[in-house]
């Protein structure tokens, strides 16, 4: 199986860490879990949590020792402190392929990821959007089955 990152995309402060709580089993440091039966590593925080952890993260992972990850990411082109491309570049001649559930809505605003952002992650690997705006436990199990389908597929 192709080493693969499985992305729970949104913006600062949009609760992609509270979501990741759910997957991780309710837990805010389990690394590891089972889905399907295979091991999957899983980054809690994002690029705009604890940016610079989150970078050394990043550069240093290996797709032999972390074939599988999940992972939350702010999708951020703008900012140049938020590295997005860079990581993704990086990921990408590592040999992962790329996966992006994007939470197009903020739970409880108005503020949405654009179109263009999403486009620009498509570059990198397949995105999926989930355009409902619903509370954090709600998202973490329809970006779960998201996973699951991809790896059951693979």
């Amino acid at each position: 199986m192709k080493p693969k990152i499985f992305f729970y995309v949104g913006k600062a402060r949009w609760g992609k860490s509270s979501a990741l709580f759910y997957i991780a089993e309710e837990s805010n440091h389990r690394a590891w879990i089972k889905i399907n039966n295979i091991d999957v590593f899983v980054r809690h925080t994002s690029n705009d949590d604890v940016p610079q952890s989150y970078f050394k993260f990043m550069e240093s992972i290996n797709p032999d020792c972390k074939p599988l990850i999940i992972a939350a990411l702010c999708a951020n082109f703008t900012d140049s402190w938020a590295k997005t491309e860079n990581i993704l570049d990086g990921l990408k001649k590592k040999g992962y392929d790329l996966f992006f559930w994007v939470m197009v809505h903020q739970w409880g605003t108005d503020d949405t990821i654009k179109t263009d952002e999403i486009a620009r992650l498509r570059k990198y690997g397949k995105a999926e959007e989930y355009t409902k705006a619903r509370e954090a436990k709600v998202r973490a199990n329809s970006f779960g089955l998201y996973v699951r389908q991809i790896i059951r597929h693979s």
